[in-house]
């Protein structure tokens, strides 16, 4: 766990891709951001939900952050290859779905790299992408407010440290497996408001 971004969207068949690659090299290169560029221009701009195996766009891994994509298919699509790698051989046609909806952990890389990240897509959204939708656990994206961004980094901190703390001083019972083990740290430790006091609640199910 830990504050992220999710994303998703498609770019914009007036636009040029290769002046957003350009651009946003530009940018990350004045960071000393890490970056890798894909394809800097589409088959054709007449997207299509069929797709080839290429990827186009580029992504950049600010430090102590998850890559951040900015990657499409040649249909237009945000994606990322470990997402096309994980769902496109999926038999179910919503699964499949899946590989289009993007997820960036800025927890452990803090507010001022999160702000340009935010920042980054509010430019990229405007000249170069459609259908572009984002939720910003950080509630940056939807406020611009930096005091909001402040305390949603303060309250996952606080989680964070307190779900650390609670694995370090609880052993597993008797007949208890893994998963219920951390399972019953979840449920015990984050129901908010309550030991934290940070107005969360977050619904711990099992998977599979």
């Amino acid at each position: 766990m830990g504050l992220s971004i999710h994303y998703s969207g498609r770019f914009n068949s007036s636009a040029c891709l290769r002046d957003m690659v350009d651009e946003i090299t530009d940018i990350v290169n004045t960071f000393r951001w890490p970056f890798e560029v894909y394809r800097s221009e589409f088959p054709t701009l007449n997207f299509s939900e069929e797709h080839d195996e290429n990827f186009y766009g580029m992504s950049f891994t600010p430090p102590g952050c998850e890559t951040v994509f900015l990657c499409f298919l040649s249909n237009g699509r945000m994606t990322s290859p470990l997402s096309v790698q994980f769902f496109k051989h999926s038999q179910d046609p919503e699964e499949r779905q899946l590989m289009y909806y993007l997820s960036v952990k800025t927890q452990y890389a803090g507010i001022d790299v999160h702000r340009t990240i935010i920042r980054l897509f509010r430019h990229i959204r405007q000249n170069y992408l459609t259908e572009f939708e984002m939720v910003d656990e950080g509630k940056f994206w939807e406020t611009n407010d930096e005091a909001v961004l402040k305390d949603m980094f303060e309250r996952y901190d606080s989680i964070i440290n307190e779900l650390r703390n609670a694995f370090e001083n609880s052993t597993m019972v008797e007949g208890e497996t893994a998963e219920e083990y951390v399972e019953r740290i979840m449920r015990t430790k984050l129901k908010h408001p309550g030991s934290a006091g940070n107005g969360f609640e977050i619904n711990v199910k099992r998977v599979g």
